[in-house]
């Protein structure tokens, strides 16, 4: 039931983006730029990168790690903590 559930909310409500190389190349120049003085590891550098790929540069990083947040603003993006 949990599965199929699952499997109609990916069809239907969600945009599946599938991984590319410039994804995965830009995750590698992240965690290179930041993974050693501010924490960024892989998942983190793959959603940022993600975001930077295929977002607009007016988009909003809205994200709840704040060791995340405090990258993706380095980085010169606006972000959205919520509460």
């Amino acid at each position: 039931m949990l599965i199929t559930k699952f499997q109609h909310d990916v069809n239907n409500r969600y945009e599946v983006i599938r991984f590319f190389s410039l994804v995965i190349n830009e995750a590698c120049n992240l965690i290179k730029k930041y993974g050693k003085e501010y924490s960024l590891r892989t998942l983190d550098s793959l959603q940022f990168a993600f975001f930077k790929t295929y977002c607009e540069d007016d988009d909003i990083f809205v994200c709840a790690d704040t060791r995340l947040v405090r990258v993706v603003e380095l980085e010169g993006i606006t972000t959205l903590v919520p509460e």
